[in-house]
């Protein structure tokens, strides 16, 4: 049976969709990047403060290592917590995220 090149070229083409998913879990918010000083000295590093809330960046880059700059960030949250500082045992952590994009305000 002889198969013709376009049916193979969509079968090849299908194959590998289910493997391109679309992100469900980005989310855009506006913060500031907050110093918090060293985590070697009881801090925790660069954080990104909306309101109350202190998010950790596995991933923000130098160029916005910036005391006080306000920023839109999308990211994707991750299933993880950052826990610094001298803090009590169970005191909750500050979500980690990764940055998908970040732009200045």
């Amino acid at each position: 049976m002889k198969h013709h090149p376009f049916v193979i070229a969509f079968l090849i083409f299908t194959a590998f969709i289910p493997g391109c998913k679309k992100n469900d879990n980005l989310q855009t918010l506006t913060g500031t990047i907050v110093d918090t000083g060293s985590p070697a000295l009881d801090g925790c590093g660069w954080l990104f403060q909306v309101g109350d809330t202190f998010y950790h960046p596995v991933n923000l880059s130098e160029q916005f290592q910036k005391n006080g700059i306000t920023v839109t960030v999308i990211f994707e949250a991750l299933n993880d917590e950052y826990h610094c500082g001298f803090v009590p045992p169970g005191t909750p952590g500050h979500p980690k995220i990764k940055i998908r994009s970040i732009t200045p305000k």
